[in-house]
């Protein structure tokens, strides 16, 4: 009995430190390390997500919308395209939340926000698919010229 109590206590501390360190990295613009890391922390929870990890884990979303909406307007300098990876762990993240609706309720504030967050990355997605199959088509006619 004594084991399993420390296995959760342990659980529950990686859960922290992989939100903490996901959060720093997203602080820092390594979305992609920092949404894998909150995604490790999601794995971890046991209980489901409660209102002060939900938090945390939506600055971070948010945070990378302004950065990816940004980097779509400064198209030239940075590669439109390492966007990709860094949206499908939003996907499998926020897929992985909304899994959660039998324990936080169908009521929810998690889940109305997780659906809005869901779909404005579906339309930022796109966007960026648009962008970046716009830039390869430059990139081909420039180079048949």
């Amino acid at each position: 009995k004594e084991g399993k109590v420390k296995g959760e206590a342990n659980g529950q501390k990686l859960k922290v430190l992989f939100l903490v360190l996901g959060t720093m990295y997203c602080l820092k613009k390594h979305y992609l390390f920092g949404l894998y890391l909150i995604s490790c922390a999601h794995e971890n929870l046991n209980e489901g997500i409660d209102s002060d990890t939900w938090h945390y884990i939506k600055c971070c979303l948010l945070s990378f919308i302004q950065f990816g909406l940004k980097t779509i307007g400064d198209g030239e300098k940075v590669n439109i395209r390492g966007l990709r990876p860094a949206l499908n762990l939003v996907y499998k993240l926020l897929a992985a939340i909304l899994e959660d609706v039998e324990s936080l309720g169908p009521e929810s504030v998690i889940i109305t926000e997780a659906l809005f967050l869901r779909e404005a990355f579906g339309a930022f997605s796109k966007a960026v698919d648009d962008i970046s199959g716009s830039q390869t088509s430059r990139l081909v006619i420039e180079s048949e010229s």
